[in-house]
Protein backbone atom coordinates (compact mmCIF):
# COMPACT_ATOMS: atom_id res chain seq x y z
CA UNK A 1 0.00 0.00 0.00
CA UNK A 2 1.24 3.45 -0.94
CA UNK A 3 1.11 6.41 1.07
CA UNK A 4 -1.33 8.07 -1.61
CA UNK A 5 -3.44 4.55 -1.01
CA UNK A 6 -3.33 5.17 2.59
CA UNK A 7 -4.48 8.73 2.57
CA UNK A 8 -7.32 7.62 0.42
CA UNK A 9 -8.12 5.14 3.19
CA UNK A 10 -8.10 7.74 5.49
CA UNK A 11 -10.52 10.04 3.76
CA UNK A 12 -13.33 7.70 2.41
CA UNK A 13 -15.14 7.72 5.59
CA UNK A 14 -15.59 11.18 5.78
CA UNK A 15 -16.51 11.54 1.98
CA UNK A 16 -19.35 10.47 -0.23
CA UNK A 17 -17.41 8.24 -2.65
CA UNK A 18 -14.03 8.89 -4.25
CA UNK A 19 -15.46 12.12 -6.22
CA UNK A 20 -15.35 14.35 -3.26
CA UNK A 21 -11.43 13.63 -2.75
CA UNK A 22 -8.98 16.34 -3.74
CA UNK A 23 -7.65 16.25 -7.31
CA UNK A 24 -4.24 14.25 -6.90
CA UNK A 25 -5.85 11.71 -4.44
CA UNK A 26 -8.87 11.23 -6.60
CA UNK A 27 -6.01 10.78 -9.88
CA UNK A 28 -4.67 7.86 -7.92
CA UNK A 29 -7.68 6.17 -7.24
CA UNK A 30 -8.74 6.03 -10.74
CA UNK A 31 -6.05 4.28 -11.71
CA UNK A 32 -5.93 1.89 -8.09
CA UNK A 33 -7.31 -1.19 -8.22
CA UNK A 34 -7.02 -1.25 -4.39
CA UNK A 35 -8.51 2.33 -3.32
CA UNK A 36 -11.18 1.50 -5.89
CA UNK A 37 -12.22 -2.06 -4.05
CA UNK A 38 -11.93 -0.23 -0.77
CA UNK A 39 -14.72 2.63 -2.03
CA UNK A 40 -17.00 -0.25 -3.48
CA UNK A 41 -16.99 -1.54 0.14
CA UNK A 42 -18.10 1.79 1.80
CA UNK A 43 -20.81 2.03 -0.98
CA UNK A 44 -21.97 -1.40 -0.18
CA UNK A 45 -21.87 -0.89 3.53
CA UNK A 46 -23.39 2.69 2.63
CA UNK A 47 -26.30 1.18 1.01
CA UNK A 48 -26.90 -2.10 3.99
CA UNK A 49 -27.12 0.90 6.66
CA UNK A 50 -29.54 2.52 4.47
CA UNK A 51 -31.37 -0.46 4.33
CA UNK A 52 -31.60 -1.00 7.68
CA UNK A 53 -34.45 2.05 7.76
CA UNK A 54 -36.90 -0.29 6.35
CA UNK A 55 -35.75 -3.50 8.77
CA UNK A 56 -38.66 -3.37 11.75
CA UNK A 57 -38.34 -6.55 13.98
CA UNK A 58 -40.22 -6.98 16.99
CA UNK A 59 -38.41 -7.44 20.37
CA UNK A 60 -39.75 -11.08 21.90
CA UNK A 61 -42.72 -10.23 24.30
CA UNK A 62 -40.40 -11.49 27.28
CA UNK A 63 -37.51 -9.37 26.59
CA UNK A 64 -37.96 -6.94 29.50
CA UNK A 65 -38.39 -9.28 32.03
CA UNK A 66 -35.40 -11.18 30.88
CA UNK A 67 -33.09 -7.97 30.76
CA UNK A 68 -34.53 -6.70 34.21
CA UNK A 69 -33.73 -10.30 35.64
CA UNK A 70 -30.38 -10.51 34.34
CA UNK A 71 -29.63 -6.98 35.39
CA UNK A 72 -31.62 -7.73 39.11
CA UNK A 73 -33.37 -4.78 38.67
CA UNK A 74 -36.78 -5.53 38.80
CA UNK A 75 -37.86 -1.96 39.12
CA UNK A 76 -37.34 -1.82 35.06
CA UNK A 77 -40.76 -3.30 34.74
CA UNK A 78 -42.45 -1.00 36.73
CA UNK A 79 -44.46 1.69 34.14
CA UNK A 80 -42.79 4.94 33.74
CA UNK A 81 -44.81 7.59 35.82
CA UNK A 82 -44.70 10.98 33.00
CA UNK A 83 -44.83 11.12 29.76
CA UNK A 84 -40.42 12.19 29.65
CA UNK A 85 -39.67 8.54 31.32
CA UNK A 86 -41.78 6.63 28.49
CA UNK A 87 -39.70 8.43 25.95
CA UNK A 88 -36.47 7.86 27.62
CA UNK A 89 -37.48 4.18 27.80
CA UNK A 90 -38.47 4.49 24.27
CA UNK A 91 -34.89 6.18 23.19
CA UNK A 92 -33.00 3.76 25.12
CA UNK A 93 -34.97 0.84 23.54
CA UNK A 94 -34.24 2.26 19.85
CA UNK A 95 -30.82 2.70 20.77
CA UNK A 96 -30.50 -0.88 21.87
CA UNK A 97 -32.06 -2.01 18.26
CA UNK A 98 -30.03 -0.21 16.60
CA UNK A 99 -26.80 -1.04 18.08
CA UNK A 100 -27.90 -4.83 17.93
CA UNK A 101 -28.49 -4.53 14.11
CA UNK A 102 -25.03 -2.51 13.68
CA UNK A 103 -23.20 -5.77 15.48
CA UNK A 104 -25.36 -8.00 13.14
CA UNK A 105 -24.97 -6.11 9.97
CA UNK A 106 -21.42 -5.50 11.23
CA UNK A 107 -20.81 -9.46 11.15
CA UNK A 108 -22.18 -10.08 8.12
CA UNK A 109 -20.51 -7.37 6.19
CA UNK A 110 -16.95 -8.59 8.10
CA UNK A 111 -17.78 -12.27 6.77
CA UNK A 112 -18.48 -11.20 3.21
CA UNK A 113 -14.76 -9.62 3.36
Amino acid sequence: MTARCWVVRMQLPSGDDLGSLPTPLRAHAASCLRCQAEAARYRSMRRRLEGLASVVEMAPSDLAGGVAAALDMPELLEAPKTGAARAAVAAAAGAAIVAGAAVLLGRRFIKAA
